[in-house]
């Protein structure tokens, strides 16, 4: 090969590699806003979504209604939700067991364990229990979470 074929190949090479570690980096960036959101849950620092959350987030779970299965919709609403969430369960622990980035989505599986002993959540009175609930959520980083 020729010099200048070998020149052209690395240099190609190099921003392949540059434009690769750009993307890793935004993907890493993505997962850590997942996991500052979690942190924010275990901490009921409910604050710290304003900079975590759009205005308009959606959050695709229960709002604490036992019968509405509708989407949380806007961030002050879905605040009162995790609190509601975090009064029923006071020592609620989240944990990530899986988180997996793709352009500007997240996927994360994750474990939530807390002993009902606050106040009623989704029309089920505090029962004492303990049981571990698991889900899975896609976030939008394009959005903030």
């Amino acid at each position: 090969m020729p010099i200048t074929l070998i020149g052209a190949f690395v240099q190609t090479s190099l921003r392949t590699m540059r434009l690769m570690n750009m993307v890793k980096s935004q993907l890493e960036a993505n997962k850590e806003l997942v996991r500052r959101f979690v942190e924010a849950i275990n901490k009921k620092d409910f604050i710290k979504f304003d900079e975590l959350c759009a205005p308009n987030y959606i959050w695709h779970g229960e709002g604490g209604a036992p019968t509405i299965r509708e989407p949380v919709r806007g961030l002050e609403n879905f605040k009162k939700a995790v609190a509601d969430f975090t009064n029923a369960l006071p020592d609620l622990k989240v944990m990530i067991e899986d988180l997996v980035a793709e352009g500007d989505r997240v996927a994360v599986r994750y474990k939530e364990i807390g002993t009902h002993t606050g106040a009623p959540f989704a029309g089920i009175p505090r029962l004492g229990l303990r049981p571990p609930l698991y889900g899975q959520r896609l976030n939008s980083a394009a959005s903030r979470v």
